[in-house]
This record gives C-alpha cells, sequence and structure tokens, in this order.
C-alpha cells in the first residue's frame, strides 16, 4: 500500500530550486548533498496521515533526508503539535514511525576549569517538553505524535512545590508518569537536603503519587523507609490521613493526639474525625463538619466524646458546638449558634482555649431576620438559652420578637413635579423624624432554691412587651445646629411586685404599664483656626474647635404621682420606695429627677505640609473636655470633667527607624472635696492654694514600633571571582586595576564566601507599650498600676531569627511573663522553639518540620511543661 507523505512536496520543489540556490549561494566546485536539502528555518507541515492537526517545527537549521523520511532540526529546534511543546538543541523527527528524538548537544566551549576541580564537558540544549501546565526535563527524550506517549532519560519534572526524578520517565496518554527508579524532593538545590526514594513511582498529574518501597535520605544517608507510600498531589483541600502529634503530660503521661482523617468529598463541604489517646486515662474522641454555599448557606458542627478515667473512675463528658448562617432570600436570614457540654468541668479539662476554661455559662441562639423593601423596616425573631455550669440554672427566651422602623419623615415633603428645576425648599415640619421600635420578650427561667436544707428547682415564667418612639428635628440656625429631640417608652409586663403584705414584697400577677419619657436640647457648631508657616516645611496648622451644649430632662418616676414606686414602712418606722417593676425583664424604673447641661469640646489639630504632589495631611491629635451639671440635684450637681487626649503622630507613614507611635491620656477630675464619708457638697476651688481640680483617676498608655538595622544577601547570581577580601573594608569589588591587569582572579587566592553577610546593624523590631494608671477615687486608699509589654524580633542571619516577649510589672519590679522564640530557616526546613520560663504555660516546645504543606507532618516534635488536663 502507497503513502503520501508531504515531505515530498518539498522534495520535488527542491529540485528545481536546488541549482538556482546553489548557483548563487556556493562556488562551483562545492559537492552537493545528495540527500538532503536545506528549508527556511520556520516550516509548518500538514497533518501526517493517522495524525489530525498541523505540525509545526523551527530551528536555526532544517535537515530533510528523504529517502529515510526523516527531518533534524538543529540549533534551538522546537515542535508543536495540538498542546505540546518540545525544544532542544536537536530534535529528530521520523515521518515513518511518527516518532520524535530530542536530545542535547555537547559543548566543551562552555567549561570553566578555573571554577572546576576538573575540566567538564558542558551539554546545552537539553530537551524539555510541555503540555499544558506540565513540564519535563531531561537529557534524551522520545515522544510518539500517534500514541501521545513518551519516554525521558534521566528525566526531571516539578509540580507545585516539588521536584521528581526518574532515571527513565515515562508517560502515557492519561497524564501518568511512571519513573523507576526515582526520586523526590522540595528542596531546590541541586545536591538536595533530603529525598524520598523509590524503586517505581507513579505520578497521575492533579491526583496523587504512588511508591514503593519508600527510602527517606538525608543527602546519601537512608533514615527511614516504608513499603509504600500515597502522596496526593491535586491543589487545594484533599481527603487524607492526619498524622498523630505524639508528647508527654505532667498530668496524663505519654499521649497521641489527633489521630484521624480528614474527608473533602467536594468543595461544599469536608470533615474530620480524629482521637486522642493518654496514657493515664483512655481516649477522647473529635469530630467537626464543615460546609458553605456561598451565598446561601454555611456553617459548622463540632464536637467531641470522651469516658477518660479521673481517679480511678470511668467519668463521659461530651460538648456539641453548632453554627449556621443561611441567607433565605436577599431580605431574609436565618443565624443559629449552639454550645452545649456535659458538665461545668468539661472545658476545664478538655479545652484548649482559655476563654472556654474560664467560661462559667453556655450561649445558644437561633434568629430569623427580614428586611422589608425599602430598607427602613425591619423584623426578627430570637430564641435564646443560657446556663449556668456551676448552679445548672438556665435561662430561655421563647420567642424574643422585634420590630424596627428606621429614621422617617413624620410629615414628608411634598414631591417635585417632572421638569421641576427650581431649588427644592424643605418646609421646616418636614424636618421632623420619627423612629420606632417594639419588642415582645417571653421567658422562662429555672433557678436553684434552697430552703430546710433542700435544694429544688423553680421555674418561672414570665413575659413583656415594650414600645419605643423618638421625635428630633435638627435644624440649622446660622453657625448652629439645634437639635430638639424627645424620647417616649412604654412597657408592658404579667405581674410586678407587691409591697403591702410584706416589706419583702410579692409578686402580684396582672397586667401593668409602665410609661417614661425625656426631653433634650442640644446645639453645636464649628470653629476654625489657623497658624500660617508656623515652622519650616510646614504649610499650615488648622485647629477645628467643635463645642457641644445639650440640655435634658427626666422626671423623677419614683415620685407617688406616676404610680410606679410603693412607700414602705419598715418595723424600725423608716419610710423608703421600692419599685414595683423591681427585677422585671425590662429593668428597673429610673428614679431622680434630672435637669442637666451637658457641655462638650472636642478640638481637632491638622497640619498640611509639602507641595505639590507630595503635599500631605495629617492629624495631630484630638483633644475632648466633658462635664455637666445637673440643676434637680440637691448636691454635687456638677459632673466629674472627663479630658481625653489622643494622638497617632506617625502611624502610616514612618518616620526614619520609628513606624509607629500612639499616645492615649484620660484623667477624670472632681470638683468636690472628699471626705471620711466620700465626697460632699463643697468646691474643691482653691485658686490662692494652688487647688483647682481635685485628680480622682489617670489612664496614660502609649505604644511605638521602631525598625532598625540593614540585612545585606548577596546577589542570587554573584560572580564570586568578582569578590576578594580587605583586611579593611571587608569585601571589596575586584576590577582590572585592583588586580594589576585583566584576566580573573587565580584560583588558589579566590576567597570562600559565606551563604550571607552582613554590613551595619542587625535587623530587628520592637514593639513597645506602656500603660499607667491611677485610682485616686479615694484619696486615703489610692491605687496604681504600671505595665511595660515588649516584643523584640530580631533576624541575626538570613536564617536565624529570634524573638522575645514579656510583661513586667513596674509597680512591683516584677517580670510577669515572659517567652522566646527561636527560628532557624534550613533551606527546606526550617526548626523552631518556644519556651515560656514564666508566667501561665511554662515549659517548652521544639518543632522541626519540612516547609512544604503537603509533607507537613514530616516533623520532630518535642514539648514539656505546665498547663490544664491537657498538659503544655
Amino acid at each position: 500500500m502507497n503513502r503520501r507523505h508531504p515531505i515530498l512536496l518539498f522534495f520535488l520543489a527542491g529540485i528545481f530550486l536546488l541549482p538556482l540556490t546553489a548557483a548563487a549561494q556556493t562556488p562551483p566546485d562545492t559537492t552537493a548533498f545528495p540527500d538532503t536539502l536545506f528549508v527556511p528555518s520556520d516550516t509548518t507541515a500538514p497533518a501526517e496521515a493517522g495524525l489530525d492537526t498541523t505540525i509545526s517545527y523551527s530551528a536555526r537549521s532544517i535537515e530533510f533526508f528523504v529517502p529515510e523520511r526523516r527531518t533534524v532540526l538543529r540549533g534551538e529546534a522546537q515542535v508543536r503539535y495540538r498542546t505540546m511543546t518540545l525544544e532542544a538543541e536537536r530534535i529528530v523527527v521520523d515521518w515513518e514511525r511518527n516518532l520524535i528524538t530530542a536530545e542535547g548537544v555537547r559543548d566543551t566551549l562552555w567549561a570553566d576549569s578555573a571554577r572546576t576541580e576538573v575540566d567538564t564537558v558542558y551539554v546545552r540544549g537539553e530537551p524539555v517538553f510541555r503540555e499544558g501546565n506540565q513540564e519535563i526535563q531531561g537529557q534524551r527524550m522520545t515522544y510518539s505524535l500517534k500514541t501521545r506517549r513518551g519516554r525521558i532519560t534521566e528525566g526531571t519534572t516539578s509540580y507545585q512545590d516539588g521536584y521528581y526524578w526518574g532515571g527513565a520517565l515515562k508517560k502515557d496518554t492519561s497524564n501518568v508518569i511512571y519513573a523507576g527508579p526515582g526520586s523526590f524532593t522540595t528542596c531546590s538545590l541541586e545536591d538536595p537536603h533530603y529525598t524520598f526514594r523509590a524503586r517505581q513511582m507513579k505520578l497521575a498529574v492533579n491526583d496523587k503519587v504512588v511508591a514503593k518501597p519508600v527510602v527517606l535520605y538525608f543527602g546519601d544517608v537512608p533514615v527511614a523507609a516504608v513499603p509504600f507510600g500515597i502522596f496526593p498531589s491535586r491543589p487545594g483541600r484533599q481527603s487524607g490521613v492526619i498524622i498523630p502529634t505524639y508528647g508527654e503530660s505532667a498530668l496524663q503521661g505519654r499521649f497521641l493526639r489527633h489521630l484521624g482523617y480528614y474527608y473533602a468529598p467536594n468543595e461544599y463541604l469536608d470533615g474530620t474525625g480524629s482521637l486522642d489517646y493518654y496514657e493515664k486515662s483512655g481516649f477522647l474522641f473529635h469530630g467537626r463538619g464543615r460546609y458553605n454555599w456561598r451565598y446561601h448557606l454555611s456553617g459548622a458542627v463540632e464536637g467531641s466524646l470522651t469516658r477518660l478515667n479521673q481517679g480511678g473512675t470511668r467519668e463521659q463528658s461530651w460538648n456539641l458546638k453548632m453554627a449556621h448562617e443561611q441567607q433565605i432570600d436577599p431580605d431574609t436570614r436565618f443565624n443559629v449558634s449552639a454550645n452545649l457540654a456535659s458538665g461545668r468541668t468539661y472545658f476545664q479539662n478538655y479545652s484548649f482555649n482559655l476563654t472556654e476554661q474560664l467560661s462559667q455559662k453556655l450561649y445558644s441562639d437561633a434568629t430569623l431576620t427580614h428586611s422589608f423593601p425599602g430598607g427602613k423596616n425591619s423584623i426578627s425573631a430570637n430564641l435564646h438559652h443560657e446556663q449556668d455550669l456551676l448552679t445548672e440554672e438556665y435561662t430561655q427566651d421563647l420567642p424574643r420578637v422585634s420590630f424596627r422602623r428606621g429614621t422617617s419623615a413624620l410629615i414628608p415633603a411634598p414631591r417635585r413635579q417632572p421638569g421641576d428645576t427650581t431649588e427644592a425648599r424643605i418646609p421646616w415640619y418636614s424636618t421632623i423624624n420619627y423612629d420606632y421600635s417594639g419588642e415582645y420578650l417571653h421567658r422562662r427561667a429555672v433557678d436553684r432554691v434552697i430552703a430546710a436544707g433542700d435544694t429544688n428547682m423553680v421555674m418561672d415564667q414570665r413575659w413583656a412587651a415594650r414600645h419605643n418612639l423618638n421625635f428630633n428635628s435638627p435644624q440649622r440656625v446660622s453657625y448652629f445646629t439645634v437639635n430638639p429631640s424627645l424620647r417616649y417608652s412604654e412597657q408592658w409586663f404579667d405581674e410586678t411586685r407587691d409591697y403591702s403584705i410584706v416589706p419583702a414584697g410579692v409578686k402580684a400577677i396582672g397586667f401593668a404599664a409602665r410609661r417614661t419619657f425625656s426631653t433634650a436640647l442640644s446645639t453645636s457648631s464649628k470653629l476654625y483656626g489657623y497658624w500660617v508657616n508656623p515652622l519650616p516645611g510646614v504649610e499650615a496648622i488648622r485647629h477645628t474647635a467643635t463645642p457641644e451644649f445639650s440640655l435634658s430632662f427626666q422626671p423623677d418616676f419614683s415620685d407617688p404621682e406616676w404610680g410606679y414606686y410603693e412607700q414602705v414602712t419598715d418595723s424600725a418606722g423608716n419610710v423608703t420606695r421600692k419599685d414595683r417593676f423591681a427585677g422585671s425583664l425590662f429593668g428597673s424604673t429610673p428614679r431622680g429627677r434630672s435637669f442637666s447641661l451637658n457641655t462638650r469640646l472636642h478640638n481637632l489639630f491638622q497640619m498640611k505640609y509639602g507641595s505639590g504632589e507630595e503635599q500631605k495631611k495629617v492629624d495631630l491629635f484630638t483633644l475632648i473636655f466633658a462635664t455637666g451639671y445637673n440643676f434637680a440635684a440637691d448636691s454635687l450637681r456638677f459632673a466629674p470633667l472627663v479630658t481625653t487626649l489622643t494622638a497617632r503622630p506617625i502611624s502610616g507613614q514612618p518616620l526614619g527607624p520609628l513606624k509607629t507611635l500612639s499616645f492615649d491620656v484620660s484623667t477624670n477630675h472632681s470638683f468636690y472635696k472628699f471626705g471620711t464619708l466620700g465626697e460632699y457638697d463643697e468646691l474643691y476651688f482653691e485658686p490662692r492654694a494652688g487647688r483647682v481640680l481635685r485628680l480622682r483617676t489617670v489612664d496614660i498608655s502609649t505604644s511605638m514600633g521602631l525598625s532598625l538595622g540593614t540585612l545585606v544577601h548577596p546577589p542570587e547570581e554573584t560572580d564570586y571571582d568578582q569578590w576578594q577580601l580587605s583586611s579593611t573594608t571587608g569585601f571589596q569589588e575586584t576590577t582590572p586595576d585592583t588586580l594589576g591587569g585583566p584576566g580573573p582572579l587565580p584560583a588558589p587566592s579566590r576567597p570562600q564566601l559565606p551563604d550571607e553577610w552582613y554590613l551595619g546593624q542587625i535587623p530587628w523590631d520592637l514593639q513597645l507599650t506602656f500603660h499607667y494608671t491611677i485610682n485616686r477615687a479615694n484619696p486615703v486608699n489610692p491605687s496604681e498600676t504600671f505595665w511595660m509589654n515588649a516584643n523584640v524580633d530580631a533576624s541575626l542571619t538570613r536564617n536565624w531569627q529570634i524573638g522575645y516577649n514579656t510583661r513586667v510589672n513596674l509597680v512591683d519590679r516584677k517580670v510577669e511573663t515572659a517567652g522566646i522564640t527561636i527560628y532557624r530557616d534550613l533551606h527546606c526546613w526550617e526548626a523552631r522553639l518556644v519556651w515560656n520560663p514564666l508566667g501561665l504555660g511554662q515549659g517548652y516546645f521544639l518543632r522541626i518540620s519540612l516547609k512544604s504543606p503537603q509533607l507537613q507532618d514530616v516533623k520532630v516534635e518535642r514539648r514539656r511543661g505546665q498547663g490544664s488536663f491537657m498538659g503544655f
């Protein structure tokens, strides 16, 4: 059977063009090649019989051997077929067998005997095979265009952060690579620090790597072996076994933690099941599941169960946590959170979370929220459960329903007609705004009651409702903004307290209502002041003062005319007023008449500097004064003067080594003197004695961040021949002048440079925080605290880092806590030592592990110290 080959077209064309080409470019006596033909260096060949697309190839020179049906590409050769690209210095295409062979070319001109112990023959243009995101390199490659299978000698390939090597790599049509023998490492060095070696390896792209047997080598030294290994290579989350952590606890002896399995069936959910084993007590089981459907719902369920041996007895303990969020529609959302436990000691014994260990209550909630079109109205329903782990008392809200109407105009402004271009004027009555909120609450509580030596759990059920209606009308009057407001609240209850029978009061069942209100009138304005060119380089400093005044009134609802308080006479004849709504679901009734004038002065200082595009504006600091005066009080009418200073002079733009700098100062001064029974109604103001206000409290905190030192690394491609030692300046660059003539530095005198070197200081970061408080509310017995928190991180070299953190009580001059962290970058490995010599959690933790995320379980850990039941 005769087969047509597209190369014959080039051969026939060459017969006619050869004489013309030879006459124009070669001498008459040149011997022509009898079986080859030179063609342009970039050629596209039609699809060969059995191939489904065009083959493109290019090279500096292309030779066709027609009788053998073979094409030889030389010099930066490249062949492209479908999604495959093959590059090499020399490529041979066998059209008869549809086979491509690629290899490099030896080139002794690239050898540098001055940099090597022996003369080296380099091979340039070794073949590189690419298909999609996959790339394979090797010494020699063969590839079948029909079967799309290939073989690589001394092949290497990389995937994610790993490198694979095989004496012979074979690739089939299903993106599977076979290597035998082969090795794998994440170390990028030519001589890697470690390798996993196997006689047989199977690499399924974006799936897994299977090898057997697997031996771990450090350099060329075998240190561990397993019969086979399966390593996932899919990107993202993958199911697999969770490697446990081994250690020893002072309370529980040796343990094995977190041995389990991680299951990720799809992108929407995953789950983890694991167990812990403690030598002295037993097993602890954990389970966790998560789900996430974007824009619809997400959540997690987590729990644990144990039957540990506590003091010779088996104790069963468990806990269950759940969180769920669901967007039912664009306006409706459903949230659930639950936290349950078998007993009060569960978190103290089994939790790693300090907040959980200290918590004595469990909370669970379920909330459904709906927003109505327009955005101003919303309604929500909530179920709440709260349990005290110590007393076993609990409270349930079944349910709590609330409705809210956002701020709206009481009388909306008239609508403008279409095409009306006149200036819009809003009538004064359209500036009267209101907002409303309503709530219904049904609560069931179980309390522990101790009577006659017996403990009983008593259930109490109550309901209540309330309505809050607020009005305000901000008006602009010249340079001032005036805002009158009114707040009205009405609450309904199903029970109150009756003090007519006994002074302690008894429960009175029946509907009761409580109505309270308050009014206020506030005004504010802004004043500006400027300092132009106060300092060189500073364009201006602006001072913005915002004075605010508020006059508020609230009647005394403990007055008998309101009917919310009862006058009670005790056995001694003393008459007191007691609240009928004491202990209600919405709190007690406010008492005491209030007619107060509150004032606040807010000062902001800003600076503008620079010019043109370099001009910048920064906030220097804010200074706030606030006080008040109650006209209705019978004594102590002046409220304390509260002063607050906040400064962030350096935050976004560093100033030299200073990265951050902040100050916060707060003071509280009283206008009155202090006596044996407390403050009394006599002003402290005595200017002649140098006393104006009495200091009650001071709170000062400052924080700063410093970064100093410069780290100098060698260039990635340093020509070590261009550096020499200097007794005065360290390393200096070598030039022909410094050597006395051209040429490289002789090999015997060339210095061996370290991996890194430093010029200047060691780079380090310092974060300092000082917090000082003094409380002189009682001048006879003042209290004072002064704390310093310090965190220091230093890079001793490119690979060594050390950190230190401490908390110091400067009043007692005592170090409360301290911790040291030492980190060593071991190229593809890393080592970390955490040592806490003082404070909570004393002990140390040492970990040496691989950096690669897919090999994070290849590690050595050692820990010892103090802690809870779980140990350090």
